[in-house]
């Protein structure tokens, strides 16, 4: 399935400039007779889109589980009007029955992440590039590498002899730049971001960040946009605030704890994130500055950090849905104190009790928090099934089972499935390298 890393707080800022490559199976812009880098804007505004899901717990329609279709893909994005997917070396245009058509071929380099507006569509590739592609024509815009060879040494070998790789969490964008980030196990520095002008693939700025210990945990370092600044979670437990226009480390909150999801905005314009332990921070980020920094734990116990438990908390204006205590125990194997489990609950968003919790999940598989309709339900993996949980207020109502798998044969899941309007359908994987729309 699809890797998830974290990432710690940004170190120097250094100026690069673009690398473009000739990639195969694509029209290039130059052979369009497009502009090329140093002109005008040949892909127009690209505004943050659904593929990254920063504001998209609700989806539109209630879907009942029936699986419309299915394709092979490492990950997939949406914009208002297309649906686009990576497989291979290869970005794929899909159609709203599923059908699949090649796009672009990257020559064998390894697509890793997909993001697009109904402009452009930014593909991120395994040798630390981002590649443009114009949405409407299929053409090659520009390609632009966000790691510095120059800077970037080589510190271990490939077990199989192949050339190392990089990997990449999803690329957001905003009317005038793409922002990406890589991380490596065989290069030093072991991170890189950067921001990219969407007009001609010019390096904005990139810097090498300090990367985090934990590689193979499956928890995702999150980021999202704030105005002019990216906002960026860490395992550590730090929130980062980095200029978008300069790559500047601007701010900085410590949460004390490991970081279990992404950052949610607030309806009263505030954020939330949640440690591993169950504590939520929310804060306010405005002008460049972090306020109203608040830590709010909701219970004493040592919940075990074990297995699935990505979670990002759903923001339903009186109330929160995240990860709280569950009234389950488990003897610790070296005699101290139970453990508690956890699960899914709703918490009151200005006291922050615990309102509700549900304990009739299976409290071995801890309950995944997948999307919310418009406050009637949610959809949660609990199990390795896809489950249908009714909202009351703020109350849970019925769960039934949709009968989908969504976990792979490893047990891991990539947790921010996307809700698409013109299937309509949650787009979400049923496998390893497979994703489907649920309709």
């Amino acid at each position: 399935m699809l890797e998830r890393r974290t990432f710690l707080a940004l170190a120097g800022s250094m100026a690069a400039g673009v690398s473009l490559s000739a990639l195969g199976g694509c029209a290039s812009a130059q052979d369009a007779g497009s502009p090329t880098k140093g002109s005008s804007n040949p892909v127009g505004t690209a505004p943050s889109q659904a593929s990254l899901g920063p504001d998209s717990h609700f989806c539109s329609g209630l879907p009942t589980g029936r699986e419309l279709w299915r394709i092979d893909a490492r990950d997939i994005a949406v914009s208002a009007t297309s649906i686009w997917a990576v497989s291979e070396s290869t970005l794929l245009s899909v159609d709203a029955g599923g059908l699949t058509s090649a796009v672009c071929d990257f020559n064998g380099v390894q697509a890793l992440r997909v993001t697009a507006s109904d402009a452009c569509v930014c593909v991120a590739l395994d040798d630390g590039s981002l590649a443009c592609v114009d949405a409407k024509t299929g053409q090659l815009l520009w390609t632009a590498s966000v790691v510095d060879a120059a800077g970037s040494t080589q510190t271990a070998e490939v077990s199989d002899g192949s050339r190392p790789t990089w990997t990449a969490i999803p690329v957001i964008m905003d009317e005038t730049a793409a922002y990406a980030l890589f991380s490596s196990t065989a290069f030093e520095p072991s991170c890189w971001m950067g921001a990219l002008a969407l007009a001609d693939g010019n390096i904005v700025w990139r810097q090498p960040l300090s990367y985090a210990a934990q590689m193979a945990n499956g928890i995702v370092g999150s980021w999202r946009l704030a105005g002019d600044a990216i906002l960026t979670t860490t395992g550590g437990g730090v929130v980062d605030a980095i200029d978008a226009r300069t790559g500047a480390n601007i701010g900085a909150v410590d949460a004390e704890g490991w970081v279990t999801g992404g950052i949610t905005r607030r309806m009263d314009s505030g954020y939330l994130i949640q440690l591993a332990d169950g504590t939520i921070v929310s804060f306010a980020f405005a002008d460049g500055s972090f306020t109203h920094v608040s830590i709010h734990r909701l219970t004493d116990a040592a919940p075990t950090v074990s297995g699935v438990h990505y979670v990002r908390p759903i923001d339903l204006g009186d109330a929160i849905i995240c990860r709280v205590p569950a009234d389950v125990y488990e003897e610790a194997s070296d005699g101290s104190a139970a453990r508690m489990k956890m699960t899914l609950g709703i918490v009151d968003a200005e006291s922050f009790d615990v309102l509700d919790r549900l304990d009739d999940m299976d409290p071995q598989r801890q309950p995944l928090l997948l999307e919310a309709s418009d406050g009637t339900a949610l959809y949660v993996a609990a199990g390795n099934l896809l489950h249908r949980v009714e909202l009351e207020g703020t109350s849970f109502g019925a769960a039934s089972s949709l009968g989908v798998s969504v976990l792979d044969s490893e047990g891991s899941m990539y947790p921010e499935p996307l809700w698409c309007e013109s299937v309509p359908a949650m787009l979400m994987p049923v496998g390893t390298g497979a994703f489907a729309a649920i309709g």
